[in-house]
């Protein structure tokens, strides 16, 4: 099982902007606009959804909207880690994300600036 967690630590640590989750591929991370490996980990269906589910209990948030829709967009925070905003979709019949890092040190420059 792949771990969310360490996915988004990846990317809060190399400063990314977005991690994406498709199947068929690796979970890359967006840095410095080019999109990196996370891992040589080859993401298949179920390895993606079980990425997904995590991301909505991370969220506390019930799947019912994606499955219904197949489409959800919302925001989590990790204590310490950073807040995320969140898309699922399908993509080729797979459930697949785009998450965007927003950092907490980001906002810290924003309240002293």
């Amino acid at each position: 099982m792949a771990d969310l967690i360490k996915y988004l630590k990846f990317a809060v640590e190399n400063e990314a902007s977005d991690i994406l989750i498709v199947a068929g591929g690796p979970v890359c991370a967006k840095i410095d606009g080019h999109m990196c490996a996370a891992d040589d980990e080859r993401v298949l269906p179920p390895q993606a959804e079980d990425l997904i589910h995590q991301i909505y209990e991370i969220a506390k948030r019930p799947m019912d909207l994606f499955l219904q829709t197949r489409d959800d967009d919302f925001s989590f925070s990790v204590p310490g880690l950073a807040r995320f905003r969140v898309n699922t979709f399908r993509q080729r019949g797979s459930m697949a994300a785009v998450i965007r890092i927003v950092s907490f040190e980001y906002f810290y420059k924003l309240i002293l600036v």
